[in-house]
């Protein structure tokens, strides 16, 4: 296999499970580039590479900028083969292009041209995917519009929150850079174009995005909850004036409901049955802001939550 130089872009999970498949498989990582710690603790999912750059012995450049000066002088005097940017929410210009030799490859959680963008997993979940996927592609100047390498498939259930899908979709990495990085290596990738017509974008989610409306539907409110669930940042109501998240629900199949949406009708062993615009929504893991999570039983003997109490 060619010593191609490498140089490796990420701060989270998926990047670091890559680049440790990529170590296993002896590729030449001359830098790993990650964000500044302050930075870097609050992105979701984010993981440090300290540990693994030690045990390669391989240098680790902590940035605030992938394309700012200093970064880019960095780059230039690894003059690297082939980067690869994985677990990056910052676009890489066309200066880091160039110092790379114009071949850079990046990995996205869905099966481009569809779901371009950010938030990919959340919004799966919102929307009610059954399926998206995971795809190894060639970065572009554009945000995931680059020729594809490969493509797997992921199944979404029913019963998948943000955890359970994020592991899915890691696994996938993790399988696509095992079947293609040899052969990135060796020249052996067949580069495909991405259908233009096909194409579609999610939208960037804010903090705002994740307050629960009460008078939707329990099935949508079902999924919203899934969709925030960890690593991201939670769905959130408020119980009076303290900001409640919302971490674990389940449907109840029960025809009673208040004509308040938000009004908690009972409190059990199971957790906190609350009235929506549609159904009935069961709380079973949640949080006051500053506070530990209460899981089922923990909930019935807190003081927090009384029976009539509206949320929201």
């Amino acid at each position: 296999m060619k010593k191609m130089k490498i140089i490796y872009v990420s701060f989270n999970d998926e990047g670091w499970v890559c680049l440790k498949k990529m170590l296993e498989l002896n590729g030449n990582v001359a830098g790993i580039f990650t964000l500044k710690d302050d930075l870097r603790i609050k992105m979701s999912g984010n993981k440090p590479f300290d540990d693994l750059a030690a045990e390669y012995k391989i240098p680790l450049y902590k940035i605030k900028n992938i394309n700012d000066d200093d970064t880019l002088k960095i780059i230039k005097i690894i003059a690297p083969d082939i980067a690869f940017v994985i677990g990056w929410s910052q676009l890489v210009k066309r200066k880091f292009f160039t110092l790379c030799r114009n071949n850079c490859i990046g990995i996205h959680p869905t099966m481009l041209p569809k779901h371009r963008g950010r938030a990919p997993l959340t919004w799966a979940i919102v929307f009610g995917l059954r399926k998206t996927g995971v795809t190894m592609f060639y970065l572009g100047e554009d945000a995931d519009n680059g020729d594809i390498i490969g493509q797997l498939d992921v199944e979404i259930t029913r019963s998948d929150n943000a955890g359970s899908l994020y592991q899915k979709v890691l696994d996938a990495h993790v399988i696509l850079m095992e079947k293609y990085f040899p052969l990135i290596l060796n020249g052996e990738v067949l580069r495909m174009k991405q259908d233009e017509q096909r194409s579609s974008y999610w939208t960037k989610r804010i903090p705002g995005d994740g307050i629960i409306d009460w008078n939707t539907c329990a099935y949508n409110l079902y999924d919203w909850i899934r969709a925030l669930s960890d690593p991201y940042p939670g769905a959130f109501t408020f119980c009076g004036k303290k900001k409640l998240f919302i971490w674990e629900g389940k449907l109840i199949n029960i025809t009673e409901r208040s004509n308040a949406s938000g009004e908690i009708l009972n409190i059990d062993k199971e957790g906190i049955t609350v009235s929506t615009g549609e159904v009935l929504l069961k709380l079973t893991c949640v949080q006051i802001a500053g506070n530990k999570r209460l899981e089922c039983s923990d909930i019935l003997k807190s003081h927090f939550f009384q029976i009539g109490i509206r949320l929201g």
